[in-house]
């Protein structure tokens, strides 16, 4: 991933960071499922994981999305 990429990232991290109130420690833990020392490290300038990019990205769709409908094979 592109350098741009990343700072773009760690941007978006910081802002989601702030938006969520939970603080470093905590939005770690509960929502990107890491230890916050990489989250710190991250935040420092380090290289952010590539499929942490690609959900800060907005490449992820969640299940529990209702704005679309996810219909199984049995579903009519």
């Amino acid at each position: 991933m592109a350098t741009d990429h990343q700072e773009w990232a760690r941007d978006e991290l910081r802002k989601r960071i702030d938006d969520s109130g939970l603080g470093i420690t905590r939005y770690a833990r509960e929502r990107l499922i890491r230890s916050p020392s990489t989250v710190h490290r991250w935040l420092a300038g380090g290289r952010i994981s590539s499929v942490v990019c690609d959900y800060l990205l907005g490449n992820w769709r969640y299940l529990d999305d209702t704005s679309q409908s996810i219909k199984g094979p049995t579903d009519q």
